[in-house]
């Protein structure tokens, strides 16, 4: 193997380093060579014949390997399939975790199997694939016969058991809540079996969708005084001029904020905006849009965008919230007007005249603008070829990252150069187009000397 397939080198017969981590442990264990390989290449179990693609795998699975010919006592599993061993009937470690579970709870022999050899519980006759499975099951089994005294579901269509006029245990939750509330019975029901509710009538599937309704039911009278909605269609109800919960939350809000009453609506329902005349379908759409609204005339004084094309309002040279966020980042730097328009209407950068379509894009390359003319002291790359600047001979911000780089490392000169402008690895020769290229190659250039102490492959092979 390779040394970057290894993840590191240990010391063999031929010496030090020279075999990789999983080959080391393995001589220092005291084998004298390599493990069976079969056709494919793979290294071979000597216990189970099973193989691996990497000598590590092979030596962490030799751990624990028993040959494949263990079986639990009871279940037959193999080792594999379970958690742990455990003590049996026949001494220690001869069931697995589940059976040994089984056995020291007092039982004296696995449970039934059917003709498909799953696991029979022997009070509900359930089939389980697991003993586990089983086990977990049989800790709440009551042979399926249980029913709840009122609405007679099982216990898996319910969320528990609890107390009822029988004693405790005898109703579901749903119906243990209504018997704790007072009821000495079930609601009544409809020709479907649906519980109905007394206030309204309406039916529901379960009792304790039932008792969820109950709780806000008006009897679906309740309507909102300004905008006539129900309760379904409110979020809740609040005070108004006529008293606590006559009007909905959205009118509620609106009646707090000292509206007398509700808004103007048009031909269709709608109610309208009275700065901008916009028209929304419910008033707490409405509520949300009047916090902004500025009747749709408001530009900022230098770019002349709407208030809906900039993510907020700032200072100006004529007062507070005059320009959008973009301008007032300008102004606040210490602009007096807004940077310059080409013919197109877009905004020219005075240092490389590039243009931008709005303004932040133009205050972003602001940051980092050198007007184009920055160049590498080594490698006469531009910043936009290389990924930031760095300290050189010459002082700060000199070199580009790579080239800063390699002088920091104390190099004081760019590497030689080929005819063809590569730049060449002074120990292998090897040529490469960037200097970053190059000092990553120089991390693990050995000169093409290396060659691993079993297969013979160089470096450049092995990767």
């Amino acid at each position: 193997c390779s040394y970057m397939d290894a993840g590191g080198k240990g010391v063999g017969p031929d010496g030090p380093k020279t075999l990789c981590t999983a080959c080391s442990a393995r001589f220092r264990s005291g084998y004298a060579s390599k493990p069976t390989q079969n056709e494919d290449g793979q290294f071979v179990c000597d216990n189970c014949k099973r193989a691996f693609d990497t000598i590590g795998a092979l030596g962490g699975h030799r751990r624990f390997c028993d040959g494949g010919n263990w079986r639990c006592g009871w279940c037959s599993c193999p080792y594999d399939r379970t958690s742990g061993k455990g003590p049996g009937p026949d001494g220690p470690k001869t069931l697995c975790h589940a059976c040994s579970s089984r056995f020291r709870a007092g039982h004296l022999a696995p449970p039934q199997r059917n003709e498909e050899g799953k696991f029979v519980c022997e009070d509900c006759s359930r089939t389980f694939e697991t003993m586990g499975a089983l086990g977990g099951h049989k800790r709440f089994c009551d042979g399926g016969a249980w029913r709840c005294g009122w609405c007679e579901c099982s216990i898996e269509e319910c969320h528990g058991k609890g107390p009822g006029p029988k004693g405790p245990k005898t109703l579901c939750s749903a119906c243990s809540a209504r018997f704790r509330a007072g009821h000495t019975a079930p609601p009544p029901r409809n020709e479907e079996g649906q519980y109905l509710c007394t206030t309204c009538g309406r039916g529901f599937d379960l009792i304790g969708a039932l008792g969820g309704h109950k709780r806000f039911c008006d009897a679906g009278d309740w309507r909102c005084a300004w905008c006539e909605c129900s309760y379904m269609d409110a979020g809740g109800k609040g005070v108004g001029p006529d008293g606590p919960k006559t009007l909905c939350t959205a009118c509620s809000a609106r009646f707090r904020s000292g509206y007398a009453s509700k808004p103007t609506q048009n031909e269709d329902g709608q109610f309208v905006c009275d700065n901008c005349k916009r028209a929304f379908d419910t008033i707490g759409a409405l509520g949300g849009h009047r916090r902004f609204c500025d009747g749709g005339n408001w530009r900022c004084g230098w770019c002349s965008c709407p208030y809906d094309r900039t993510s907020g309002k700032g200072p100006g040279p004529d007062g507070p919230k005059t320009l959008c966020h973009a301008c007032s980042s300008r102004f606040r730097a210490g602009h007096l007007a807004p940077p310059q328009r080409n013919e197109e209407g877009k905004f020219v950068c005075e240092d490389c005249s590039r243009t931008f379509e709005t303004m932040g894009a133009l205050g972003g390359h602001k940051r980092f603008c050198d007007g184009g003319a920055w160049r590498c002291g080594w490698c006469e790359c531009s910043i936009e070829e290389c990924h930031g600047k760095g300290p050189g001979p010459k002082g700060p911000k000199t070199l580009c990252s790579a080239c800063s780089a390699r002088f920091r490392a104390g190099h004081t000169a760019p590497p030689p150069r080929n005819e063809e402008g590569q730049y060449l690895c002074t120990t292998c020769g090897r040529g490469f187009d960037l200097i970053g290229a190059l000092g990553g190659h120089k991390r693990f250039c050995d000169a093409g000397d290396w060659r691993c102490a079993w297969c013979e492959c160089s470096y450049m092979d092995a990767g």
